[in-house]
């Protein structure tokens, strides 16, 4: 639902921006829905941008909304996950009741598919995956979010990191806030037990999971009508449609995925989001390699600029028909854009190799994305028809014959104007390698797949020589000083690189072994960043000046100096352990790799290096309880 443009009005903005008293500075309106509307604001001491979501003028008086609301905030605010949006600060002031939240800089999963049309299988099971995570995590803290929709799925700009938002209708288990027969939520996301007005548990937010992941592969809600009413009769009546029928070529495990959070009865469905993970994983490759997003965000742009590229270029032939005395001019004006596109991708390579990544890092991404096509290729193929598989296979073949026929008819009907029977001939060509395009076109559009072509191109060019050329020209390697001291190889690097050179099979058994190992490198870095501090505080207290009492201030000096010593010592040791797990993680992976060592040894390497992390937590806390700061750049574990 969405409130009028009159619901705020120059009076009402007045009052917010008494509210904030000058401590945000309210740039844009974001949305409004159901439960608030959505400015994005400055937050002036720490500059940086925030949302700012405000319950309407309207719904004030309403105490059941305002309560609702407020609700609301407590929850989110107390919750930590790097698939939730935070929240920083719950305000309540005369007339106006407010939080601040994080800004993710993005789109919704509803803008997105408006943008793209809908997605392909492995990022939608890459957003379920990840909104399931959110979800597991507020259902294990007793909340039910009661609203899972495309709509409060944000897909971040840089990295596609999915974030789940708006708690604004959740409820805490076994509360009795929303009366009997009431409905929360969006009708076409909502579970039959909520359609019904019966309770709602967390295999309700499964339901509505599988209804955003029917809504990405299709483009559409697998319920949808005229009202609310028949909508929601639909949704405790009407089975949903197979998802491999409404989605040919879905790879079988995924639409199982689906299929099962579609079930009409709660006790058909996924037991818990940690079970529907699991499945999701398994659908997806099983452990995909945890990719850092700088380098996911240099992939994205690679794909980009390589279908910006093809697209420029394919234009030729259709202009060289219509236009042919234009061709030489488009040619240059294709040529000029194309150089810069490959300056772009050029600069981004740079910035990536500044920040401590190299072509490696770019390689070992590819291979991931090559693996996960590998898993899925066969379950796509077989359930496509005798044509389709045929377009599929000989694609390269069937375009570059249509390609081929278009040129040389352009080419016949530019130098033979005078005889009919050979411009007819040109008409042809032209016609008949237009018409084997399309044809072949369609049918891999049909097929499901075609959406990700630019993504398997760019994984074949970076998974060469070309690859490496281009990184090599664009970003070469700094000296060996100043490239060892801005970019160091991590150990955690190298333990990834050792898993991911696993076979499938071996990292599936290894469950989180990508996520143990990042978590120990943020915590690694952490403690790199508590020493710093504790640093500084011993130089502050070395350069203190005396006093009259000089006696006494000696012995608190020397005192605090103590403390802050055996501190800085603490942390030194646990992160030389945490260093010391990395390189014990990695030989592990190497020797099981080899054969000579057993995935039940890596994992209990894996559990070992995990309550190592917890064993090292404590010395991110000072003494007065406020957590270390994580360097800028990490995300949080």
């Amino acid at each position: 639902m969405t409130f009028p443009t009159a619901i705020f009005d120059n009076e009402e903005l007045s009052a917010l921006r008494a509210a904030l008293g000058g401590r945000y500075v309210v740039e844009r309106e974001l949305g409004r829905g159901g439960m608030g509307v959505v400015y994005l604001a400055r937050e002036k001491s720490l500059d940086r941008l925030v949302a700012l979501k405000v319950l309407p003028a309207t719904l004030m008086g309403q105490e059941v909304l305002r309560d609702r609301f407020l609700r609301e905030t407590r929850l989110v605010a107390n919750m930590s996950h790097p698939n939730v949006v935070p929240v920083y600060a719950v305000e309540e002031h005369p007339g106006v009741i407010l939080y601040a939240m994080g800004y993710i800089d993005g789109e919704s999963l509803t803008e997105r598919v408006r943008r793209a049309g809908p997605l392909p299988p492995g990022e939608v099971a890459r957003v379920l995956q990840e909104a399931a995570w959110a979800l597991s995590y507020a259902h294990s803290r007793g909340v039910v979010h009661r609203d899972v929709k495309p709509d409060n799925i944000l897909i971040e700009r840089a990295t596609g990191r999915a974030l789940l938002l708006d708690f604004g209708i959740s409820k805490v288990a076994d509360s009795t806030m929303t009366s009997l027969g009431e409905t929360l939520g969006t009708p076409q996301f909502m579970s039959p037990e909520q359609a019904a007005g019966e309770g709602a548990d967390p295999r309700s937010d499964l339901y509505s999971l599988g209804l955003v992941g029917f809504f990405a592969l299709t483009g559409r809600a697998p319920f949808d009508g005229p009202t609310v009413q028949g909508i929601l009769a639909m949704q405790v009546t009407q089975p949903a449609p197979a998802m491999a029928v409404a989605r040919p070529g879905t790879p079988r495990g995924l639409a199982a995925a689906i299929d099962r959070c579609l079930a009409k009865s709660p006790n058909d469905r996924w037991p818990t989001a940690e079970a529907l993970v699991e499945a999701l994983q398994r659908a997806r490759g099983a452990s995909v390699q945890e990719i850092a997003p700088p380098v996911r965000n240099f992939q994205r742009v690679a794909e980009m600029t390589l279908t910006t590229v093809i697209t420029l270029f394919l234009l030729i032939p259709a202009v060289a028909a219509a236009r042919p005395q234009a061709t030489d001019m488009l040619a240059l004006v294709i040529v000029i854009f194309t150089a810069i596109n490959l300056l772009q991708l050029g600069s981004n390579a740079r910035r990536l190799r500044d920040q401590g990544f190299s072509y490696e890092d770019v390689r070992a991404a590819f291979d991931a994305d090559a693996r996960i096509t590998r898993d899925v290729a066969a379950e796509v193929v077989s359930g496509q028809h005798p044509l389709q598989r045929l377009a599929r296979k000989r694609f390269p073949v069937f375009m570059a014959a249509g390609v081929a026929m278009f040129g040389a008819g352009v080419v016949l009907a530019n130098r033979v104007h005078a005889q009919p029977r050979t411009d007819a001939v040109a008409v042809g060509l032209v016609l008949g390698g237009a018409l084997l395009i399309l044809g072949v076109a369609i049918l891999r559009a049909f097929s499901g797949d075609i959406g990700r072509g630019a993504n398997r191109l760019a994984v074949a060019l970076w998974r060469t020589g070309a690859g490496r050329l281009f990184f090599r020209l664009a970003a070469p390697a700094k000296g060996a000083s100043a490239a060892g001291a801005a970019a160091p190889r991590t150990s955690g690097h190298a333990a990834l690189i050792a898993l991911n050179d696993l076979p499938p099979a071996l990292r599936r058994q290894l469950g989180d072994a990508s996520r143990v190992v990042a978590s120990l490198e943020r915590t690694v870095s952490a403690l790199d960043a508590r020493e710093g501090e504790l640093d500084r505080a011993l130089a502050e207290v070395a350069s203190a000046e005396g006093g009259a009492d000089a006696a006494a201030l000696a012995r608190d000096r020397a005192s605090l100096t103590h403390d802050l010593q055996r501190a800085r010592d603490g942390v030194i040791a646990h992160r030389d352990a945490l260093k010391s797990e990395l390189e014990h993680l990695r030989l592990s992976f190497v020797r099981t790799r080899a054969g000579v060592g057993t995935a039940a040894d890596a994992r209990a390497s894996v559990d070992r290096a995990r309550a190592t992390v917890q064993a090292a937590e404590p010395q991110l806390a000072p003494p007065n309880g406020l957590a270390v700061r994580a360097p800028a750049g990490s995300r949080p574990a």
